[in-house]
């Protein structure tokens, strides 16, 4: 059996490279898929409050084994910690190499 992955990005506004998160995870995402894993993209990057209750919704109404998060910049983790105690299932952390993460 192959787990279904559900994904979200993580990344903090104010930091160099917030504008590339959403197309990250989109690459993550179609570079998974051509491997044949089968995918979730919920196109939220996770930064604030609202885009918490954005990804907790959209994964509530999706059927997945593993939820991955892709963290394109340094961000602080109680976006990650909110959402993460509202989805119950294994996480994968993706961070991706020579961004600056912190």
């Amino acid at each position: 059996m192959t787990p279904k992955i559900a994904t979200v990005g993580l990344a903090h506004p104010y930091e160099v490279g917030f504008q590339n998160a959403a197309s990250l995870l989109s690459e993550t995402v179609q570079a998974l898929e051509a491997t044949g894993i089968e995918c979730i993209n919920t196109n939220v990057v996770v930064y604030d409050n609202a885009t918490v209750k954005q990804a907790t919704e959209l994964l509530r109404a999706t059927v997945f084994d593993v939820l991955m998060v892709c963290v394109a910049t340094w961000s602080e983790d109680n976006h990650l910690l909110d959402l993460l105690s509202l989805i119950d299932v294994p996480v994968i952390i993706r961070p991706f190499p020579n961004r600056e993460t912190g």
